[in-house]
This record gives C-alpha cells, sequence and structure tokens, in this order.
C-alpha cells in the first residue's frame, strides 16, 4: 500500500518505467528469406535459414564482473605507468636522433624525385638538394 495518492503513485511508477535503465537486450534475427539478408525482430519464417545477432553493447575494455572503481584505477596506474616510460633515459629521441631521421626522410624524397621523368633543370635542382641533405647527414655524423 502506497502513502502518495493513486495518481501520484502511477506517475511515479511510469517514471521509473521510462527512467529504469534496460538491462536486457533485444533478440535480433537474421533471416536468410530468398537469397536475400532479412533482419527482423520476431522469429525468421518457418524454412529460412535463421541466425540470431549479439546485440548486446561491447564492454570497452572492461569486465563486467569486477567493480567498475577497480578497474578505473587500474586503467589510472597503468596510464601514470606508460606515462612516465617517456621520463626515463634513452626512451626519447634526443633533438640530433629526430633531425637525422628527418634528414632521412628529405634524402628519400630527393631521391624519389630523381627516379621520376622530369626536365634536367628539376633534376639538377633536386640533385643539388640531395647532395647537400647528404653534406648535412655527415656533418652530423647520423
Amino acid at each position: 500500500m502506497s502513502l502518495l495518492p493513486a495518481p501520484l503513485n502511477d506517475a511515479l511508477k511510469r517514471f521509473r518505467h521510462e527512467f529504469t535503465p534496460n538491462t536486457t537486450t533485444p533478440t535480433l534475427y537474421r533471416c536468410m528469406v530468398d537469397g536475400r539478408i532479412e533482419y527482423t525482430a520476431t522469429p525468421c519464417a518457418k524454412g529460412a535459414q535463421t541466425s540470431i545477432v549479439d546485440t548486446r553493447p561491447t564492454s570497452g575494455g572492461l569486465a563486467p564482473e569486477r567493480a567498475f572503481t577497480d578497474q578505473l584505477a587500474d586503467m589510472r596506474r597503468n596510464a601514470s605507468v606508460e606515462s612516465n616510460k617517456d621520463d626515463l633515459p634513452g626512451s626519447s629521441p634526443s633533438d640530433d636522433e629526430i633531425t637525422c631521421a628527418n634528414i632521412d626522410a628529405l634524402i628519400g624524397q630527393a631521391e624519389k624525385q630523381l627516379r621520376m621523368p622530369a626536365d634536367a633543370r628539376s633534376g639538377a635542382d633536386w640533385g643539388k638538394r640531395r647532395k647537400m641533405l647528404a653534406q648535412q647527414r655527415e656533418r652530423m655524423r647520423c
């Protein structure tokens, strides 16, 4: 027996029903009918090839059997460990290593352009650019 008046009690029941999350997932059927695939909420017609489609939401990497707060703490701890790896010596490239990698990439582009059919002037320009980059690479001892 409710202490609320009947109309208010009915409104409260409707509100709870509307805003209570649905924990069940609807069943979706995949039916092969005359060579066509149809998806329905009702079982397939007799004689149709039937399979049930999994409509459960993905977990996003979370385990339903473990408490969300525990999993969140684990994720934060792992993220912290990953971010601290960058602070270790030798784990991130130095400025010279980055410059050398950029020079190597530019030399690769110049060599690619030199292999492409082009006029003599363009080929000479790319040849000079490649030579200049190779000299810079040599100076930096890449």
